[in-house]
């Protein structure tokens, strides 16, 4: 009797046993199971933070350049007033002109405000220059050269060949025409035309048929020099 109360005794302890392990592991899976869904969201989470510091500091960044490029811009602006002496409505007008040849090409405001004050330099008044502007920016990206040497070049051809500011679309067209469409350059066009540019202007010459001369010189290996004094001669 004894002995059967021993075996039931340990019948009820193994199924008091399993049962209780049985409840243990239901529990620790149901510990891991949020353990891991803990784990998943934080995890979710950190990845969004990582994404919104990323988006938060390009946005910060964007915003500090933003910033230096416009006190940049106002600056040299400042530049362009005092070289040209241009207030009120023409200081307006000069602004709007920078501002949409900066739009409009890939170069900064500040770009095209130091090409402005580089043409007033040169003797280009505030009213010429919201002319001269866009079709320099346009040819000095069409060519692949910095803005300020095309103005330059600009302006210098149309005042050998008495071209106004309103035309200056076709003295940039010319040049964009002979650099790319020869073996000229923007160094070697600027030699010749110093050369032949005044005398080719007194015979009648225009600077697009000037051009065309000078293209088939440089093609036929001319340099810069020789073709501008062959064309004197």
């Amino acid at each position: 009797q004894n002995h059967k109360k021993s075996i039931d005794e340990s019948k009820n302890a193994l199924t008091e046993y399993n049962k209780t392990s049985k409840e243990t592991s239901g529990g620790l899976k149901s510990l891991a199971g949020g353990f891991l869904k803990t784990i998943g969201t934080v995890g979710k989470f950190f990845l969004a933070y990582q994404a919104l510091n990323l988006v938060v500091s390009g946005f910060k960044e964007l915003i500090i350049g933003s910033l230096q490029e416009f006190i940049k811009f106002e600056d040299t602006l400042g530049k362009v007033q005092a070289v040209t002496g241009a207030s009120g409505k023409a200081l307006d007008a000069l602004k709007g002109a920078i501002l949409e040849t900066a739009v409009e090409t890939r170069f900064t405001a500040t770009e095209i405000s130091e090409l402005a004050v580089s043409l007033g330099k040169l003797g280009a008044t505030s009213q010429e220059i919201p002319n001269l502007i866009k079709p320099i920016a346009t040819a000095a990206q069409a060519i692949g050269e910095d803005v300020t040497a095309v103005g330059e070049a600009v302006l210098k051809a149309n005042n050998q060949f008495q071209i106004s500011s309103e035309n200056s679309a076709v003295t940039a067209a010319v040049l964009t025409d002979a650099i790319t469409d020869s073996a000229l350059s923007l160094s070697s066009f600027n030699t010749a035309l110093q050369y032949v540019g005044p005398l080719a202007n007194q015979v009648g010459l225009s600077i697009d048929a000037t051009s065309g001369y000078m293209k088939v010189l440089a093609d036929n290996g001319f340099t810069a020099s020789k073709i501008g004094t062959g064309l004197r001669n």
